[in-house]
């Protein structure tokens, strides 16, 4: 995770001045590094569960590729969430990156955010923080005897 710190930065800071010089950058775009600590702290929560499980059970690592697929699909990256009908919406919201999305869409692009998204991923972040370090912590105890 941090070895693509770099490169991010990079084009961070060449999209942050090409937004500025072009007049495009608004005040929500200082929100952008409290959405990179919590963009990495939803991916270390996941990380500490998925690694913690698949010292135990060597199926996680096989199935891990095929939820990740399937989670691109019901996230809404290429299309925005007022676009889709409501009922669907509903499900959509319930995804923890969907709210993050929607954040980084407001900090870069001055979308305004659906707020019940943003509580849902926020609840997702603390709950996957604490369960991820508690899986993490109990089992840690046994990683050499299963590895």
């Amino acid at each position: 995770m941090v070895g693509n710190l770099p490169p991010f930065v990079v084009m961070f800071v060449v999209s942050v001045a090409a937004a500025a010089i072009s007049g495009h950058l608004g005040v929500e775009a200082l929100t952008v590094p409290a959405l990179v600590l919590w963009l990495m702290a939803l991916a270390f929560s996941l990380l500490l569960i998925t690694a913690s499980l698949s010292t135990r059970f060597r199926d996680m690592s096989a199935a891990l590729p095929l939820v990740i697929q399937a989670g691109i699909f019901v996230t809404p990256v290429a299309y925005s969430l007022t676009g889709v009908p409501h009922n669907i919406q509903t499900l959509l919201i319930l995804n923890p990156v969907t709210g993050l999305i929607e954040a980084w869409r407001w900090g870069l692009l001055g979308i305004t955010p659906n707020v019940a998204s943003l509580i849902v991923a926020g609840i997702w972040t603390v709950s996957l923080a604490v369960a991820g370090w508690r899986t993490f912590v109990r089992m840690e105890l046994e990683f050499a005897d299963y590895v």
